[in-house]
């Protein structure tokens, strides 16, 4: 089996996500597509799984809100180095 890195999935995903207006973010393991109301992500993880050869590629999809963002953070307990980064 050959092992998936994240760098080959990038290099793997690149053209598609590209065509799709995404923008690559690797420290955060995600692509983004700027939007009139904040931005989509595609956010990716990979897990070997124990004791076998297999991996799970797990993907989620999200969306901000920056004007739901902007009213609600005051009341959240996110980190506000991340204010800009959160998802709605």
């Amino acid at each position: 089996m050959q092992v998936m890195t994240y760098s080959k999935l990038i290099h793997e995903w690149w053209p598609w996500l590209q065509q799709e207006g995404f923008e690559p973010l690797p420290a955060w393991h995600q692509w983004r597509r700027k939007t009139e109301f904040g931005f989509q992500s595609i956010i990716v993880s990979l897990m070997d799984l124990p004791d076998t050869e297999e991996q799970f590629i797990e993907v989620h999809c999200g969306l901000r809100f920056s004007a739901v963002e902007q009213l609600v953070f005051p009341f959240t307990s996110t980190l506000a180095g991340f204010r800009d980064n959160s998802l709605t």
